[in-house]
């Protein structure tokens, strides 16, 4: 018996090491931390998001990709024309009547079970990847969101939600799946940061993309419009603010949208000078329009479910006819003009480091 204690021996010395060798080892990490339930708990959410997102998209079959106004270039075949066995001549515009008969053809095509197969296995292999790259980056980035289970489901329910609205209205003669996008956005823009926002919007610029047109200029739309929209979004200042960014959005979906017809056309003068493409750019202008209009009207409700303070809410609490400061200044007219100068020499100082200035002076309005 030692003084110290019993004496260490190898043997004692032996496990320790072990243990120590086991959580710094990357099975340990791994062992370690698939145990833990808040993880697993976590892991789960993002396996159900992922079978969801799979029948949200249809991924085992190919989606039906020609609309209204488009031109094959090499024309369309229809099994049941016995003259031609051509339903669409090459260059020719699709019509509505076309689209019937071509949604016709499609939903009444055979596909092997290999084939679908080997299409849900790659669309689930997409799904993985773009969720661990997310996953990856939020974790290390903004762990805040990926921490709390609940602000994670809201993000996950969002996502597949966006995606299911967003192929519903993609259909003739709507096209409107950038309403649901622009929305999402731009609601993580105001609760997160907009670098959430512009990594949600590549992710949700794909899905939709694969899931409806499969074209890239679609996705190039897409993404630009919705990054378009983030940008500004730095502060909400008023309803206003949300209102013009739906504007300069539909202004880039125009440019963009003309843009990406020009290049993919093998005649970009007369794209250019289409009178007929002119209604689905306006169209486009107009879905943004709205997309602005619906998150203005809706963002008390934001606000409520995830958690966050806007500026609109700010210049609510710190207007002079708030209930809290009418009591003030009737109960404690000097610590009223006291919390006054507070804000806004607080307001200064805050605006001059770079930070939230309006945040500042209305807390210093409450501060007493």
């Amino acid at each position: 018996m030692s003084w110290f204690g019993q004496k260490s021996s190898r043997a004692t010395r032996t496990p320790r090491a072990a243990e120590i060798g086991d959580t710094t080892s990357l099975g340990g990490w791994m062992r370690r931390t698939l145990g833990n339930r808040n993880v697993q708990l976590r892991l789960l959410m993002c396996l159900v998001a992922v079978v969801a997102m799979l029948i949200v998209v249809e991924g085992w079959k190919p989606p039906q990709t020609w609309r209204i106004g488009d031109r094959p270039a090499e024309g369309l075949g229809d099994p049941a024309a016995a003259a031609t066995g051509r339903l669409v001549e090459p260059g020719e515009t699709i019509d509505a009547g076309t689209l019937v008969r071509i949604e016709q053809i499609h939903a009444d095509r055979q596909f092997s079970a290999t084939d679908l197969l080997v299409r849900g296995v790659t669309v689930v292999v997409l799904l993985v990847v773009l969720l661990t790259l997310n996953g990856i980056w939020l974790v290390r980035s903004r762990p805040a969101l990926v921490g709390h289970a609940g602000r994670l489901g809201v993000y996950l329910v969002a996502v597949v939600l966006t995606v299911a609205v967003g192929r519903l209205l993609s259909a003739d003669p709507w096209r409107a799946e950038i309403i649901p996008l622009l929305v999402t956005v731009v609601i993580f823009a105001i609760a997160w940061d907009q670098v959430v926002a512009i990594l949600t919007a590549l992710t949700l610029s794909l899905l939709l993309t694969i899931s409806t047109v499969v074209e890239i200029g679609h996705f190039v739309v897409l993404l630009s419009v919705s990054v378009s929209a983030i940008l500004p979004l730095t502060r909400v200042s008023s309803r206003s603010t949300l209102i013009t960014v739906g504007f300069w959005s539909g202004v880039v979906f125009i440019l963009v949208d003309w843009g990406t017809l020009a290049i993919t056309s093998s005649e970009p003068a007369g794209v250019l000078f289409d009178t007929a493409g002119l209604w689905p750019l306006l169209r486009g202008f107009l879905w943004c329009l709205v997309a602005g209009y619906l998150v203005a009207g809706s963002l008390p409700f934001i606000e409520s479910l995830f958690g966050v303070v806007t500026d609109i809410s700010l210049l609510e609490m710190g207007d002079a006819s708030h209930p809290l400061l009418q009591e003030l200044v009737q109960r404690a007219p000097g610590t009223y003009n006291h919390s006054i100068v507070v804000g806004t020499i607080g307001e200064a100082a805050a605006d001059r480091i770079g930070a939230n200035g309006l945040l500042v002076r209305v807390a210093a309005y409450f501060h007493d």
